[in-house]
């Protein structure tokens, strides 16, 4: 009886709009809307998109929506009007159902659902289709491919030798170093230049370093900056390596093993690529793969609410050159015209 009830469309239809009018009620708690009539453009595709899912052979509640769901529904609208729907469209609808599904999710503790970033990311057309000066835009992961790689970081672990000694650190070195790319945001030269003094331990996980001090590089100044949790995680099994292995120097990602010399901008270039293909990227995508992961850093802080100009602090720029991501980053309520 449950299951007959779970799928009876009007009450999934109501669960759509119920959903949909909480996260116009905590927008304008927010302040975030300029007027009562900018909710009405967004309830009009709301409600569209909700009846398609609830009038299904196969209804969607959802809490249940999938990639594929999202799919078909834009599909479907190409076939019904003749003409496809544009990328300005699908931009605003998916931001749409990501802010609403996260608002969603979040009421109900759940973790939040990134369907409608992840199918965006499928098509440049849609990903850039609010963007001035597209091809200026800075090039970075789409949550679901993030969630791939950071998968693929943590699974590249020690193995036993037959001597007893560990083998492979070059890999734990290198997952080291794409690591603190994604989850600090640092360049490559950066990365290199980086001591044993940089972690900095005593955050939220005991023994796991939380932030890093980075030193001088180029134009950038000697600054402190911010280490995602899975990442501090990613380093600190390297340090355990390289203690273990007793390689020398003050190097925290050295080249060699038996002099611990300094890592050559050439190899450190090519390790790097073999792991991101090792992940699953393309070449073309390894190819500038070291600074989609600083920009994926910087809009993941953006996006979860971080100051411009404390971001421009962590990554070591100027707040002027914060803007080349304003216009990945969304606030569809606000971005109407």
């Amino acid at each position: 009886m449950d299951d007959l009830f779970a799928k009876d469309p009007s009450v999934i239809f109501n669960g759509y709009l119920t959903a949909f009018h909480a996260w116009c009620e905590y927008m304008r708690q927010r302040g975030k809307v300029a007027a009562d009539g900018a909710f009405g453009v967004y309830e009009h595709m709301w409600v569209a998109f909700a009846r398609d899912m609830a009038e299904r052979t196969d209804p969607v509640p959802i809490e249940h929506l999938a990639l594929a769901d999202l799919q078909t529904f834009i599909d479907a609208r190409s076939g019904r009007d003749s003409v496809a729907p544009s990328p300005r469209y699908v931009w605003r609808l998916l931001h749409l159902i990501d802010r609403v599904l996260a608002h969603t999710a979040r009421r109900s503790g759940r973790a939040p659902s990134s369907v409608a970033i992840d199918l965006l990311g499928t098509r440049k057309d849609w990903l850039y289709a609010n963007a001035r000066g597209r091809e200026d835009l800075p090039d970075h992961l789409t949550p679901d491919q993030a969630k791939r790689l950071i998968k693929y970081l943590a699974s590249i672990r020690p193995q036993p030798g037959r001597s007893g000694q560990l083998v492979g650190w070059q890999d734990l070195r290198t997952s080291a170093a794409v690591a603190l790319q994604l989850g600090a945001g640092l360049t490559p030269a950066e990365v290199r230049a980086l001591t044993l003094s940089a972690p900095v331990g005593g955050g939220r996980v005991v023994d796991v370093p939380w932030k890093l001090r980075v030193p001088a590089v180029g134009s950038a100044k000697a600054r402190e900056a911010p280490l995602a949790t899975w990442g501090g995680f990613i380093l600190k099994r390297w340090l355990d390596v390289r203690r273990e292995l007793a390689i020398p120097g003050e190097w925290l990602l050295p080249s060699t093993r038996s002099k611990g010399t300094p890592w050559g901008k050439i190899g450190h270039y090519e390790a790097s690529r073999a792991l991101l293909l090792a992940s699953g990227w393309t070449e073309e995508e390894a190819k500038g793969g070291s600074f989609r992961l600083r920009h994926t850093f910087a809009l993941r802080q953006l996006g979860r609410g971080a100051d411009e100009a404390e971001v421009a602090r962590w990554l070591g720029i100027e707040p002027e050159a914060m803007r080349k991501y304003r216009d990945v980053l969304y606030e569809p309520v606000l971005d109407l015209a």
